[in-house]
C-alpha cells in the first residue's frame, strides 16, 4: 500500500464540486437567511467589510476544500477502501465524528443561532 496512491484530477474535480455546492449554498439558495441569521442589516459597515474580505476567503476556502479532499483520498488509501459503500460509509463516519461535532462545538462558543 503507498500512502500517496490518489488522482490529483479527481482531487481536483472533488475540490471544485465542494467549493461549488458551498457557493450555491450560501450564494444562491441561502444568501439572505445567512446573512439575517448572522446579525447583518442593510448595507451595514461590518457587512461590506466582510464582503471587501471575501476574495481572500474564497481562496482560503478552496484551498482547505482541496486539503480535505486529499487528506481523504490518503485515510481511504490506507485503510483500503474498495466500493463505493465503504466509501460512503467513511464519508459519513469522518463528517459524523468529527466535522459535524467541530461545527457544532464552535457553534456554541459563538452568539450566532444554530442556523448560521
Amino acid at each position: 500500500m503507498s500512502l500517496v496512491m490518489f488522482n490529483p484530477l479527481a482531487i481536483l474535480v472533488s475540490t471544485l464540486v465542494a467549493f461549488g455546492l458551498g457557493a450555491l449554498w450560501y450564494g444562491v439558495l441561502f444568501n439572505n437567511a445567512w446573512i439575517r441569521l448572522n446579525g447583518y442589516r442593510g448595507k451595514s459597515a461590518e457587512l461590506e467589510q466582510m464582503k471587501a474580505g471575501a476574495p481572500k476567503a474564497y481562496v482560503v476556502s478552496f484551498l482547505c476544500n482541496g486539503v480535505m479532499a486529499a487528506s481523504l483520498v490518503v485515510l481511504a488509501d490506507y485503510i483500503v477502501l474498495d466500493t463505493i459503500p465503504q466509501a460512503l460509509k467513511l464519508g459519513l463516519l469522518v463528517f459524523g465524528g468529527f466535522v459535524g461535532p467541530i461545527g457544532l462545538i464552535a457553534n456554541f462558543y459563538s452568539d450566532r443561532p444554530i442556523g448560521a
